[in-house]
């Protein structure tokens, strides 16, 4: 009985918490600084793309840290996770979790990172 009982509290424990640093999927291909692209989506299902004075961009760091600039000030500095996936047709769809809790979808194809923002996406590309 005592086996079941310990048995029981390893397992709850080791599937009970997470932590910012922790990924249930290789994110080397992540890491790095992304400059924004283009947005598709939305209502009309039109794109838009930067301008000289609407330029952003994002950066994940080796140590979990995420950093979201518009006009190279910072907006958001958070850690992150990214937690899940998910197969959409051909694409692999993952969510990162930032210390805050809010949750959103990404995915990486061939050289761009896509991350959904309510009905659209903002695609980005990896600096060089």
């Amino acid at each position: 009985m005592r086996k079941i009982i310990f048995i029981l509290l390893c397992s709850y424990s080791m599937f009970s918490c997470s932590s910012a640093g922790v990924s249930k999927t290789n994110t080397s291909r992540l890491v790095g600084t992304w400059d924004w692209v283009s947005s598709c989506g939305g209502f009309t299902g039109g794109c838009w793309y930067p301008s000289a004075q609407d330029v952003e961009s994002v950066e994940f760091k080796t140590d979990w840290t995420y950093i979201k600039k518009v006009n190279d000030s910072i907006v958001l500095e958070s850690k992150y996770i990214v937690d899940e996936s998910r197969i959409n047709g051909a694409d692999v769809i993952y969510t990162i979790e930032f210390e805050n809790r809010i949750k959103m979808p990404f995915r990486v194809i061939k050289d761009t990172l896509s991350i959904q923002g309510g009905d659209f996406w903002k695609n980005y590309k990896k600096k060089q």
